[in-house]
């Protein structure tokens, strides 16, 4: 199964993630799974500065995107959403090709370097 693998935080089996976001990236990620969608959400080892293998199967319970819409843009300017924690999982695969199914919150993604963003990209595992 090939889903997108998000570093986000440690949520177990389970457990709910309640929230709202701005982040554009993010925003366009629950848009695209959609209500009952499907990824993956690990974490990093801040040690290593590495993102984990061991992470959580996630599915999209709820997701409110009658915010406001940008005016160049299809695309919500901010998403209400709630995740659930299914079942643990591993992400297998060499970091290479993981490249556009792995997100990451960095100050890199900011044109400007000033906010954290979620970008794609490379990113190193632990293994």
């Amino acid at each position: 199964v090939s889903l997108p693998v998000l570093s986000l935080d440690a949520l177990l089996p389970g457990q709910r993630m309640e929230g709202s976001t701005q982040d554009p990236t993010f925003c366009r990620l629950l848009m695209e799974v959609g209500l009952g969608g499907w990824f993956v959400m690990t974490s990093l080892d801040f040690r290593s500065r590495k993102i984990r293998r061991n992470g959580v199967l996630c599915k999209v319970e709820f997701i409110d995107v009658a915010k406001k819409l940008s005016p160049n843009s299809r695309m919500p300017t901010s998403v209400d959403f709630v995740i659930l924690g299914k079942e643990r999982c591993r992400v297998i695969g060499k970091s290479k090709a993981l490249k556009l199914r792995l997100g990451r919150w960095r100050r890199l993604y900011d044109e400007n370097g000033e906010e954290v963003l979620l970008g794609w990209g490379e990113e190193n595992l632990l293994d």
